[in-house]
This record gives structure tokens, sequence and C-alpha cells, in this order.
């Protein structure tokens, strides 16, 4: 975490930037009000979820050619390219959007512990991107010839929900190489990445600059994902309000976010992604700007999305888009919880949490990151998962290293780098523990080293070593989990109380001393989650959603083999197992401890079956929705 000494340097020259929470900076110091740390605060240390972030680093850094996601740029600008692009979305044109979320993956890779070899590719992608630019003279850059951002600067507007001016969600895939740019700046301390970034939103500036008010709604009835976020958080990063405010004029859509902010639902069958990063910009005029009226919009998505709109993994939507909530069984297919959303539904958390100071969004985050985020990657480098089907009898079906390139496959490379985002959070004289998977935090201005040891969620226990530099008294916030009906704490081997505040907390207020070792143990409780009909259930050990095991008819090949194909997966057809009890607590009574952590067999009307955790899925044919004997 020796870099954490440039980042310093770039708050400390932007002091008179009116807001630099979002940046990697040191965290607020507000008494009684916590702030999540910056990344070069936290590492993800050995366990379950290190797991996944290996092989996703391998992807990002053994397997990947930076070149290949830089070709149609190179191309765009009149250069030669240095390699032939990678192939599904990338060969179409909505190419770009990877490059960004790989500049961005990078960037926390080596926010996260310092990995060189991140940044030095991050550098040679901010690099040729400024080449790009400065060939085309314009200030533009993207994979995309220039021409639909020259139409709209000519007054013509011709909008679909995925197509605008006949190229395929242009602001939506040129939003991610904004926000690969600012995260370069912010968390790498690479200067160009923000030159070319501003000068980027310049010619995206006055190619609006002429559109009538009614032409840029017109406009924004085409996806443009999260093109508000990323210009107010250039006026963090440079002090100059005119991109908030174009941010404004040109990026709020008045149909979806006016809405919000007058709380009004107008969820049912409008395509769900396409909605989250808006209301991330909502997020963050509030916290820029002051706007109450924004806060009130992005808390009532959120508070729709994640307490009333999500299946029990804690994702949404089906075929990517919100459903009747009366008729939510009818859902039950296998393009279920698309995983960009939840990608982004974290993010909103995040927002929320610090705004309410409670433990209600990190509980959700908790929920959405197991299983769905963490459950929809692969074993392997170059598998991600767009949908994660939870109610059909299907298999996780994952992206290819080269041919595939799905939104999802963006957002993927992204998550494992942010496992740790939402772990702790500091007010300056408290420290919260938010998440309970191993990782290790540095506080520089507590001389604070801690390090917290576990393979939850596969085990029931975790243990949290402080290292400090002197003894320094202040509180150790352990969040209490929503679904630990029972949680003990022993401070040094002796037992202390576990009631938590009105916060969520455990709160431990002492003098604490370096060495000393706090010992956390949850019950993991066997409990269920309902749909509305009343029919359908899906069973959770703890944090973790369980699934069962649906073998092949007799004599049929495994669906699961077929595993690699189009994101769009059809229905297998395999008979889900009826769960032979009337009501949810009857069938638990009956289950049985299996082998490994998490997994049960439960009985049908037919025989027996097998419960695992969906977080283990891999090769398995699974439903996590089953339906009672009623």
């Amino acid at each position: 975490m020796k870099h954490a000494a440039v980042i310093a340097a770039i708050c400390a020259a932007t002091a008179a930037i009116a807001s630099c929470a979002s940046a990697d900076e040191a965290p607020a110091s507000e008494p009684g009000k916590l702030t999540f740390y910056p990344s070069s605060a936290t590492e993800l240390q050995a366990g379950p979820l290190a797991d996944r972030k290996k092989v996703n680093e391998t992807f990002l850094l053994e397997t990947l050619n930076p070149d290949a996601l830089l070709s149609k740029f190179l191309t765009v600008a009149g250069l030669e390219p240095k390699a032939k692009p990678y192939g599904g979305w990338e060969a179409r044109d909505i190419a770009g959007h990877s490059l960004g979320h790989y500049l961005s993956a990078l960037a926390m890779a080596y926010a996260h512990g310092g990995n060189e070899k991140a940044k030095e590719r991050a550098d040679y992608i901010v690099d040729e991107l400024a080449k790009c630019q400065d060939k085309l003279g314009t200030g533009y850059v993207h994979a995309e010839d220039e021409g639909w951002l020259k139409q709209l600067e000519q007054g013509t507007v011709r909008p679909q929900p995925f197509n605008l001016n006949g190229v395929w969600v242009p602001f939506y895939s040129i939003h991610k190489v904004f926000a690969g740019l600012r995260d370069a700046y912010r968390l790498t301390g690479n200067k160009k990445a923000l030159d070319v970034e501003q000068k980027l939103a310049d010619r995206v500036i006055a190619a609006l600059s002429n559109l009538k008010p009614d032409q840029v709604q017109n406009m924004l009835r085409a996806e443009h994902g999260g093109m508000l976020e990323v210009m107010v958080d250039l006026t963090t990063d440079t002090g100059d309000k005119k991109y908030s405010e174009a941010g404004r004029r040109f990026f709020f859509d008045n149909r979806i976010l006016g809405a919000m902010e007058e709380q009004r639902d107008i969820f049912n069958g409008i395509h769900a992604n396409t909605q989250i990063p808006k209301i991330a910009g909502l997020a963050r005029l509030y916290e820029v700007e002051g706007d109450e009226k924004a806060r009130v919009g992005a808390e009532y998505f959120f508070t729709e999305v994640s307490t009333k709109r999500s299946y029990a993994n804690g994702g949404h939507s089906e075929s990517e888009h919100f459903y009747d909530m009366n008729d939510v069984a009818r859902t039950l297919k296998p393009n279920t919880a698309e995983t960009c959303n939840s990608y982004n539904m974290v993010k909103i958390a995040q927002h929320v949490f610090e705004w309410n100071q409670n433990t209600k969004p990190m509980d959700f985050a908790e929920k959405v990151t197991l299983n769905h985020i963490a459950a929809n990657i692969g074993h392997e480098p170059g598998e991600y998962g767009y949908f994660l089907s939870l109610g059909s009898p299907h298999y996780k079906v994952f992206s290819t290293e080269f041919d595939s390139w799905w939104c999802c496959v963006g957002s993927g490379m992204e998550n494992p780098e942010r496992y740790t985002e939402i772990s702790f959070a500091t007010d300056g004289i408290s420290v919260a523990v938010n998440q309970y998977w191993a990782a290790e935090l540095k506080d520089d201005s507590l001389g604070l080293d801690l390090e917290l040891k576990s393979e939850f969620p596969l085990s029931k226990t975790a243990e949290i070593k402080l290292g400090l530099k002197k003894a320094k008294k202040f509180a150790l916030d352990l969040r209490k989990p929503v679904w630990a009906k029972q949680m003990t704490v022993k401070v040094n081997g002796s037992a202390v109380s576990a009631d938590a505040d009105e916060r969520g907390y455990v709160a431990i207020n002492r003098k604490w001393k370096d060495g000393d070792k706090v010992e956390v143990e949850f019950e993991f409780p066997l409990y269920s989650e309902m749909l509305p009909d009343g029919k359908h259930v899906a069973f959770f050990y703890g944090p973790l959603l369980l699934a069962a095991v649906i073998p092949p008819a007799e004599g049929r090949q495994n669906p699961a083999l077929r595993r690699y194909r189009d994101q769009w997966g059809g229905e297998t057809h395999e008979p889900i197992p009826v769960v032979d009890a009337a009501d949810a607590e009857t069938a638990i009574k009956a289950f049985k401890p299996g082998k490994n952590f998490g997994e049960f067999t439960a009985k049908s009307t037919t025989g027996e079956f097998t419960l695992m955790p969906l977080f283990n899925i891999y090769h398995e044919h699974y439903s996590a929705y089953l339906p009672l004997n009623k």
C-alpha cells in the first residue's frame, strides 16, 4: 500500500474541490459519521472470495491482451491496431465498454495491495487512449466512429431503447470509458487519465449544447449508463462545476429520475439495469450539490428494489426487466437476476449506508455479494455469468475467454476487485467491520493494522487481530447480520456483550493494544424466504442461499455440461423437487446435514434430494426456488 502517498498528493493538490469523498483519499473524520475506507487501505486475504479474485487477476493480467481491447479505438482514430479485436459484443457496435471496465478493474487491483503490473497496464491503456485522442484532434476517443455524436451536434436525435442514431447505446459504452479514466486517475494517480477524460467530456458537452430540452429528453430514451454520475464526478476531480451542470442538463432523465424523486412506482416492465446507473448519478448530485430531492429519489429506488423487487439472492429482473410483483412466480425462468444489476446495486448500497449510518444496506450488500456476484463467477479465468437462474431447473452459463464480452463480463472483471470496498468504515475515531470475509485494513491515522481471518461464508467463525503502533482507545463496531439470531464475541478469550445497538452494530469501546484478538462466532440458522404466491420457497443457511441439485433424467446427459453458450438460457425441462411439506418450517425440521459445509438432504414427494449453497454450485444442475406440496 506504498502508493497511498501518491493518492494523498492528488487530494492535497485538489484541496479546493468541493468534495473529494469518492476519490481514494483518507476518509472523513467527522465524529459519528461512518465513511468507507479508501481502496488503498483494504486488501482481500486468503479465503473463498480470494480464490475468486485470484482467478480474476489471472484473466486480467495473464490472459487478456489490452491491445485487443484497444483495437477499435486505434482504428477509429486512424492508427494501426496492434491486435485483432475480441469477439462477442466487442465485435459489434457496442465495442469499448469492456476496455472501460478493464481499466477500472486494473486500477482497483493496484489500489488494493499495489499490484504494479496492473498499474503498468493501466498506464499503457491511458497512453494509447491519449494517442487516439490526439490523432482525432476533437477530444473524442472511443471504439465507435464519432458520427452518432456529430449527428446530435447537428440536432439529429433518433433514439430507441438500445440504440441512438444508428449505434448500439453509445453513451452507455462511452460511460465505461469515462469511468475507467476516472478510476485510473483516482486510484493510480495517473494525471493523464484525468486530462483525457476532461477533453472527452468537453467534446460531449460541445456536441449537445445546441439541443433543446425536449430533444435532450428524447435522446435519453436510449440507454445511457452512468453519464450523469461521471459528469458529477468530474466536477469533484477538477473543481469545475460546468461538468455537474452539464450532467444535470444533458443526462437527467426526467421520466425516471423525476418519478423516483416523487416516490412514484413506475417499475413494472421497465429495463432494470438501464435505471440503476442513473440512480448513482442522483446519489452523486446529493453528495456534491446537496440536492435533497436527489437523495429522496435514490433512497426510494434502493428501498423498493432491495426490499420489494429482489429475489432471494438479492438479484432482480427477469430477462433484464422489472416484473409485476403480483406475478413473481411467472418470472421463475432461466433468465433471472442479471449480474450487472447487482454490481450497480452494491454501489447504491454504499451511498445509502453512509447517509443513514445503519447496517441494513450492508446486510443487503452481503446477501447479493455472496449469493449473486461471487456466486456467478467460474473456477477458470474468463468465466463470468450474465443471468443467474433461480427458479427454473438450469445451470450457470459462463462466458468464454475471448468470444463473449457481455456487459456482465465487463462488470464481472471489476467485481472481485471490489469485495473489500464494503468491508470497513470509519468516522476517524471508530472502526466498523461491515463484512466478515477475510480482509486486511490499514488505518494510518489510528496506527492500526487489522487482520480479519476467516473462511466465511463457508465458516461460522472470524478472528480479528489488531496490530497497533501504540495502545489507543476507540470503538470497534461489529455488524450483527440480520440473519444471525445468535452471535458470540470474545476479546482476548473473554466473552463480551453481543447485543446490537440501534444501528445494528455490536460496539466494543475500549483501549486496544497491539496483539489484541477478537473472536466472532455465528449460529447459522436454517430459514426460508417465500415468494408472494405462497407456493415457492427459497431456503437459507446463515448468509447462504441453498439450491436443490437436480440430476439429469435417466439416460440423459447432464444439462450443466452445456455451460458455455449465449447468455440467454433455454429451459432444460427437468422436474424440480416438490418439497414434501405444506409449509417451509415443517420442511426445515426434516433437513439432514450432508457431508460438506452448508449441504443438506431434504424430502421431496418423490424421495430425498440434496441442497447446497448456490455460492458453491459450479457443474451442478440446480434450482433455488422450490414448490411446496400444497
